[in-house]
């Protein structure tokens, strides 16, 4: 199946591709990273799981923009409120705290989302 053009890559898809431009096989990309291969090959493959902060290390050890990866995850970034301190942390300008909900039925999703749309208001 070919891609289209205006389709946005994932975050996987962009992981690999910064991996390969750098000949690491993804067993030296995970050392490189501090993170185990299996990881790796998970957030190649675009599953769940993979936590931002991890994501941000994998992004920094090929090149990439932790921010953009992160945010390219399209299991992570479901709810995302800016919090000073995360940005700090993870990656030294602005960022955003990510909940995944995707797993919780309707009802509690949108209870999840008014929560943040009041920490938003504050």
């Amino acid at each position: 199946m070919q891609k289209n053009a205006e389709q946005p890559q994932t975050a996987g898809e962009m992981l690999r591709q910064a991996r390969e431009a750098k000949f690491w096989s993804k067993r030296g990309a995970a050392r490189h990273a501090g993170v185990s291969e299996g990881t790796w090959r998970n957030m190649e493959a675009d599953r769940r799981g993979v936590e931002a902060g991890t994501i941000a290390k994998m992004a920094r050890a090929v090149g990439l923009d932790p921010e953009e990866l992160v945010a390219a995850n399209r299991h992570a970034a479901r709810l995302a409120y800016p919090v000073t301190a995360a940005k700090q942390a993870c990656f030294g300008k602005p960022a955003r705290v990510v909940i995944d909900i995707t797993h919780l039925d309707p009802v509690r999703q949108g209870q999840a989302q008014g929560f943040v749309a009041a920490l938003q208001v504050g």
